[in-house]
């Protein structure tokens, strides 16, 4: 599942403040005690590109992760580069152990499916670059749905491909970024319709099943079953997903 060694929980309690206020934590397992830690929205900034074949590595291990969270009815909600981890010791870094943080909003579906439980995620430029467009937090009802964690996985596999954090697949300055100029809807209108300019540079780096997996992430192809205006959560759009981006990311590695 690409998740660290959870080692516990513990409740801060504020005696000042009282019980609303106490913070309920994890304790996470760091893989060795004297290795550096890296996001991945790091390692695509301060590293050289690594092979495609390594890359498609890391998008395959990334989807099956989210693929695997989603079988057990859970969902991520806050799916971005900067919550993909790497540890490096010796002055190495393999890309091939990715580490997924973040869980904070993780939430389980209720009765309908869908997922009402718990606070919204904060909403702020940044994670307007990977969150869709319904997205809870988006000026829309407060139903977060498993196609949204896919969506923000399309965002993290184009920034794999391309070695570049998305805001500079997009061209944008995040310094005078705000949210009223730059939002959900005109970044998803921007790589689907400019597909030759985003996704379709996908094709010559990453292969043609990779270019799939992205498009399919990214528009809910109607023709695997991804929609979003799908309502269905259910053990289809699982198979759906395993079926179609799980298999388009393993077909490169197979042919290596």
């Amino acid at each position: 599942m690409c998740t660290l060694r959870c080692l516990g929980e513990f409740d801060d309690y504020d005696s000042k403040r009282g019980k609303e206020h106490t913070r309920h934590g994890l304790v996470w397992e760091k893989p060795e005690v004297n290795s550096t830690v890296f996001s991945l929205h790091r390692v695509i900034t301060e590293f050289p590109k690594p092979l495609s074949k390594d890359r498609i590595i890391l998008a395959h291990k990334l989807a099956a992760a989210i693929q695997y969270l989603h079988s057990v009815h859970r969902t991520h909600i806050a799916l971005r580069s900067d919550n993909v981890l790497f540890f490096s010791s010796n002055d190495t870094l393999d890309i091939a152990q990715p580490r997924l943080i973040g869980f904070k909003y993780s939430r389980s579906p209720g009765r309908d499916g869908r997922f009402w439980e718990g606070p919204e995620a904060a909403c702020n430029v940044w994670t307007e670059l990977y969150a869709h467009q319904d997205c809870p937090g988006m000026g829309n009802k407060p139903a977060y749905r498993k196609t949204f964690d896919i969506y923000s996985l399309g965002i993290i596999l184009l920034e794999i491909s391309h070695w570049k954090t998305i805001d500079h697949v997009l061209g944008l300055n995040m310094n005078h970024a705000t949210t009223r100029n730059l939002n959900a809807a005109n970044i998803r209108y921007c790589l689907l319709e400019l597909d030759k300019k985003f996704v379709g540079q996908v094709l010559g780096e990453m292969g043609e099943t990779y270019q799939l997996a992205v498009r399919c992430c990214l528009d809910g192809s109607s023709m695997t079953g991804i929609s979003y205006d799908d309502q269905d959560f259910g053990v289809r759009l699982d198979t759906e997903f395993a079926k179609t981006v799980l298999q388009w990311l393993e077909y490169p590695q197979l042919e290596g």
